[in-house]
Formats: C-alpha cells, sequence, structure tokens
C-alpha cells in the first residue's frame, strides 16, 4: 500500500475506526490452562490484567524459577520443570526485549512442548484507545500536516502503520520497521544537535535509560524524575554506583505535568501511572518549575500517557533551550500526531523522526531535533 493509499484509508477508517475485542481475546482462554512466560512487572502486569478479566493464572514461566519460587501467590516453573499436560495450555510470553531474544524465547517455548503461544504485547497493544472525550474531527488535518513534516521515509512509513494498525486494529505489518531496544532514545541513524550533555529523564523508573546513555557517553549532568518510590529507589541505588564518573546527579521522586500539583498514582504492578483512581497521592512538578538554571540539550520522555501534560509544564524550557526530545507516543493513539503537533506550537523548526522498538506499535518514540540551531 501506498503512503497515498494508506492515508486515505486512514481518512475513511476516522469515521468509524474498528473497536478492540479484548474480551473476545480473553474469552478464548476460558477454557484452558494459562500459563504466563516472564514473572517480572510486564508479567505481574497481565497477571493483574487477566484477573481482573476473570481469567486464573495457573502459575509462571521463568528462567530464574527456582531463585523466585512463587509470584503474586502463583508457583514459578522453569520450561524444563514444567511437566504437566501442555495439550490445553495457552502461554502468554510477558517479556519486553529486542526482536532477536523475543524471537528466541518464542522458539524456546515452542520446543518445550507448548504450541498455543500470544505475546503478550498483542493484548497490550489493544488496550491502547484514544483519550475518554477525544474528538476525531480536525484528526485528519493534523495527521496530514506531520506526515508532511517528517524528515525521512522510514518516519513515514512507522507513522502511517502504527495509526492504520490502531484505527483498523490490525497490527500484523507493524514489525517491518522495528528497530532493537538498546537503540531506544539513541537511534544511530539520526542525527542529533544538542547531544547528551545536559540529560533529562521522565519517567526515570529504575535507572535503564540512564545505564544506556552512560554506555555511550559521560554526561555532565542526569536529571531524572521517578514518582514510584520502589522504582526510585533502585534508580537512586544506580546513580550511586555510577558517582566516580564525575556526573552531576539530580534525582526527584515526583511525577512531571503541566503543574506543581497533588495527584493520584496508581503504583499497578509496573512502571505505575496518574490515574484518578490511583493508590497513592504523589507530588508532580512541571520542568519549568523544576530545572531552574538548567539547560538541558536532551528531553526523554515515558510517563505512561502523561507526555502532553508535561510537554505543557516545559514549555518555556523548549522556547528557550531548544533541546532535542525523544517523547514516547504509544500510550494514547492520537499522541502519534497530538504530541508532534504541540511541540510544533512551541517552536515551529523542529522536524520530526518516528521509530519503533516492538512490533506491536508499543514502545514507539518520536525524535525531535530543531536543527536551526546548527
Amino acid at each position: 500500500m501506498t503512503d497515498i493509499e494508506m492515508l486515505e484509508k486512514i481518512k475513511q477508517l476516522l469515521k468509524n475506526p474498528v473497536k478492540a475485542d479484548i474480551k473476545k481475546i480473553t474469552d478464548s482462554f476460558k477454557d484452558k490452562t494459562v500459563l504466563i512466560y516472564g514473572a517480572g512487572s510486564f508479567g505481574k502486569e497481565m497477571f493483574s490484567f487477566l484477573k481482573e478479566s476473570g481469567i486464573t493464572v495457573s502459575a509462571f514461566l521463568d528462567r530464574n524459577a527456582q531463585k523466585l519460587g512463587s509470584v503474586m501467590s502463583a508457583e514459578v516453573f522453569s520450561l524444563e520443570s514444567f511437566n504437566q499436560d501442555k495439550s490445553n495450555t495457552v502461554v502468554i510470553m510477558s517479556i519486553v526485549c529486542d526482536k532477536d531474544i523475543r524471537k528466541k524465547i518464542l522458539s524456546d517455548i515452542k520446543d518445550a512442548g507448548f504450541s498455543n503461544i500470544i505475546e503478550a504485547q498483542s493484548i497490550r497493544c489493544l488496550m491502547v484507545d484514544f483519550t475518554k472525550g477525544y474528538c476525531l474531527d480536525g484528526a485528519f488535518e493534523k495527521i496530514e500536516d506531520i506526515y508532511k513534516r517528517l524528515a525521512d521515509e522510514k518516519s513515514k512509513k512507522i507513522y502511517l502503520q502504527n495509526i492504520l494498525a490502531h484505527l483498523s486494529r490490525n497490527y500484523s505489518e507493524c514489525g517491518e520497521l522495528e528497530d532493537n531496544m538498546d537503540k531506544q532514545y539513541f537511534p544511530d541513524d539520526i542525527k542529533s544537535v544538542k547531544g547528551y550533555s545536559s540529560f533529562i529523564d521522565c519517567g526515570g523508573f529504575i535507572g535503564d535509560t540512564v545505564e544506556q546513555l552512560l554506555k555511550r557517553t559521560t554526561p555532565k549532568r542526569v536529571v531524572s524524575f521517578e514518582p514510584f518510590i520502589d522504582n526510585y529507589k533502585k534508580l537512586s541505588e544506580f546513580c550511586q554506583s555510577q558517582r566516580d564518573k564525575g556526573i552531576e546527579f539530580t534525582l526527584m521522586n515526583n511525577a512531571v505535568s503541566d503543574k506543581i500539583a497533588k495527584l493520584t498514582f496508581a503504583t499497578g504492578t509496573g512502571s505505575g501511572a496518574i490515574s484518578e483512581n490511583g493508590d497513592t497521592v504523589i507530588t508532580a512538578v512541571s520542568i519549568d518549575e523544576a530545572l531552574v538554571g538548567i539547560e538541558p540539550t536532551f528531553l526523554k520522555m515515558d510517563i505512561e500517557g502523561s507526555e502532553i501534560d508535561a510537554l505543557k509544564g516545559a514549555y518555556n524550557t523548549i522556547k528557550a533551550s531548544k533541546p532535542d526530545m525523544a517523547i514516547c507516543v504509544y500510550h494514547n493513539i492520537e499522541h502519534l500526531w497530538e504530541i508532534p503537533y504541540y511541540i510544533k506550537s512551541i517552536d515551529s523548526d523542529y522536524e520530526f523522526y518516528f521509530r519503533n522498538y516492538n512490533a506491536f506499535t508499543m514502545e514507539t518514540v518520536l525524535y525531535a531535533y530543531n536543527r536551526k540551531e546548527v
């Protein structure tokens, strides 16, 4: 399908997008023994989702089974130690990893005698929806405008494939341009402008992005925001271990939004997110208020759907410092065009790229660079 044909298809689907039918998938598990491969945060997230959907997970499969013992009251087996009947079993592979590693794991599960294997990301992508109350009127004009501003053909293809996949709920072609996850936020096929000397990490998690950064360079400064206390402790431990590198670390146990405010935060079993039904009260800050006297060269955001509010709270910083940016756009469908459209409203000199790090549109990142600064 050509780009023109894809745009026309998107225009038509915006009038009547296909509704995600997750219940159809979960209902298909009801007469089966359900196992989750991967007892980490993503596996726990899928366990909770299936439980809420009325599905009982019989056990986890994990290579660290002996060390883990049980997770969320479910026993953990290795592939080799699971000796129960596999004929009516479905394995939900719930690990976020590079495509080559993912293929190897899927092959190992199959070789262990399991024939019904589903990737959890193929379920998770169906949970990505339009923001509540979002209106599609005028969406196509924005989609087309951003398409014309994309700086390379790879970005255009990823952009159109992702939008079309969400509107049609058909994700079969989204892995065509998938990049390895170790390139996420640090693409080697896009020339940076400002570099990483003053790195702002919104959604620091346990320090995984900072760790990837330090494998490539030694920045002057790293500022990392992480509101979930358990993740924050691990982030702090990692940064403490890097003190000999002479980097100025500033860690903030806060969410990032458009203003200073008390918000409710759903800690869940993964990275967590701001939610009206959250179980924890946190303090959110804005980039403009938090980065007093700091001029970022690179701004990264992966904050579970709160990216637009956070960008609004970084308006003055972006306007003044014009940092390179890597912003996740996979938490809500319309973020694929609304986020670059908002950045364009701050500074029209930014050019845009898209890169995708998972076969089901998950882990899709918008890169923004102001090359007028060069």
